[in-house]
């Protein structure tokens, strides 16, 4: 197991992340990274738009990934610190941290860069 701190990012989707701080993660290895793209990918409808029952499927799963790979939380919004994923939980703007940190676990980051 490889342990990353990564620094949240200021926009997630161009929508802007109300989060600031670091989550310590734990990374997967290239195998696992693929398993879970398998896991989360996106389908698509007839007429090849998202299908957005299916992507909010995609979104607990992802949700479920960042519960597996998140060791540490430090994390703001505005005044407000977060200590523990379960307290983030409980934000509206949770969905928006899931994204960021989710496809950092599931992308991988290059260690070139660490």
């Amino acid at each position: 197991m490889r342990e990353f701190t990564y620094k949240l990012k200021e926009l997630v989707n161009e929508e802007k992340n109300p989060f600031s701080g670091t989550v310590v993660l734990k990374l997967p290895k290239f195998t696992e990274r693929n398993n879970l793209l398998r896991e989360i990918s996106f389908k698509r409808n007839q007429v090849n738009e998202a299908d957005v029952t299916t992507n909010l499927e995609v979104l607990e799963k992802l949700v479920k990934i960042v519960q597996d790979h998140v060791l540490k939380v430090d994390v703001k919004k505005g005044e407000k610190q977060f200590l523990t994923l379960d307290e983030l939980e409980y934000d509206f703007h949770f969905s928006l941290f899931v994204l960021d940190v989710g496809m950092v676990i599931v992308q991988g980051i290059d260690l070139g860069n660490v």
